[in-house]
């Protein structure tokens, strides 16, 4: 199973997200939904995702170097 971690500061694109990844038959295992790039850093480090979605303008996921770090 492909472990994904969802990240976006709407609420409803965070569940909007999940729920139609998980009604397609693709393997995928939501292990987390972040609310910011610092909250999804933490949480990749600790679930050691493979797949991030998110939205790509995070001031947090830049400063702190989300997408280096993350690998």
């Amino acid at each position: 199973m492909k472990k994904v971690l969802i990240a976006d500061d709407e609420p409803m694109i965070r569940e909007g997200l999940a729920e139609m990844l998980m009604s397609f038959d693709l393997g995928l295992n939501i292990v987390g939904k972040a609310k910011n790039g610092v909250e999804a850093l933490s949480m990749a480090k600790n679930f050691r995702t493979g797949y991030y979605t998110g939205g790509y303008l995070y001031a947090e996921a830049f400063r702190t170097g989300f997408y280096k770090q993350a690998s």
